[in-house]
C-alpha cells in the first residue's frame, strides 16, 4: 500500500533544474538503468552464483565503488532490490546476509511478500478514532506547506505545523500508545 505522497520523492518548487530532476526519475524508471545501478558490471561489482548476482566489495575511492549494497541510496524509487522477479529478489537479498543460510532468508522473504500476517492490533480507547481525521488533515496540510515553502521558511513552518499537530490530539494519542505498549 502506498501513502498518498508515495515514497516522499518530489521535486521542490525552488529546485534550480526541475526538468532535469524529472528526467532523472524517468531515466531511473527504466529496467536497464536501475538494474545497472543495482548490480553494476559482472566481475567488477558482482559475481554470479548460480545465476544470482552477489555483490563484491570495492575500496572507497574506486570508480566502481557502490555507496550501499545494490546502490539502494541511488535507486530510492524502487524501495529496495528489484531484479525482475520475486524469486530472484529473494535470492539476491539472501546472498547479502553473511553467515545466515540462504534458504532461511529466501523463506522469510517469501513469507513477508505472500503469506505474512499483520501484527496483533491492540484495542485502544477512542482517542485515536476521535482525532484520526483531524490529524490526517493536519499532516497532509503540513507536508504540502513544507514542500511548497521556500528553504528559508522550512524550519519555521515545520516546527509550527508539528507543534499544532501535537496540540490537535497527536500528543494525546502518543501518550495513550506509550501507556499501552511500554
Amino acid at each position: 500500500m502506498m501513502d498518498k505522497t508515495g515514497l516522499f520523492i518530489f521535486i521542490p518548487s525552488f529546485s534550480k533544474n526541475q526538468l532535469a530532476a524529472l528526467q532523472y526519475l524517468n531515466w531511473l524508471a527504466k529496467y536497464e538503468n536501475y538494474h545497472f545501478l543495482q548490480v553494476g558490471t559482472e566481475g567488477v561489482n558482482h559475481v554470479l552464483e548460480n545465476g544470482v548476482p552477489r555483490s563484491t566489495t570495492r575500496p572507497a575511492g574506486d570508480p566502481w565503488f557502490q555507496n550501499s549494497d545494490k546502490n539502494i541510496d541511488m535507486t530510492m524509487p524502487l524501495n529496495g532490490v528489484e531484479m525482475g522477479s520475486q524469486d530472484l529478489n529473494a535470492k539476491v537479498i539472501a546472498l547479502s546476509y553473511g553467515g545466515v543460510p540462504a534458504d532461511d532468508i529466501v523463506n522469510a522473504y517469501n513469507i513477508s511478500v505472500k503469506d505474512a500476517r499483520a501484527a496483533v492490533v491492540h484495542q485502544v480507547t477512542t482517542t485515536v478514532n476521535q482525532y484520526t481525521q483531524t490529524l490526517q488533515d493536519k499532516a497532509d496540510a503540513l507536508i504540502a506547506q513544507a514542500i511548497r515553502c521556500s528553504p528559508a521558511d522550512f524550519e519555521r513552518i515545520w516546527e509550527a505545523g508539528y507543534k499544532d499537530w501535537l496540540a490537535s490530539g497527536a500528543q494525546e494519542v502518543l501518550n495513550e500508545r506509550k501507556s499501552l505498549w511500554p
